[in-house]
């Protein structure tokens, strides 16, 4: 802890209790928690492809579990996006 300018004691939050805090605020409206969404999210694996000689470059995400899919529009749409 330290003091803030009026002398009143400040807590530093922690970068990590922010971004659950963040997570939990976007899961508000699922059955999920943000540990909860993590543990079933780190199941999620994503694959890259490359060959040099062509210069070709492929990448996908493996097959999404349903419960994966609406953590992952309640987070953000965006990242169910694909970027080939």
């Amino acid at each position: 802890m330290r003091r803030g300018r009026a002398g009143i004691i400040d807590s530093i939050i922690p970068p990590s209790y922010l971004l659950l805090s963040l997570l939990q605020y976007r899961l508000r409206h699922t059955e999920f928690t943000a540990e909860s969404a993590l543990l079933e999210l780190g199941t999620m694996y994503k694959v890259y492809l490359r060959d040099a000689k062509l210069r070709f470059k492929l990448s996908r995400v493996l097959a999404l579990t349903k419960k994966q899919e609406l953590i992952l529009k309640a987070i953000d749409r965006r990242l169910l996006q694909a970027k080939d």
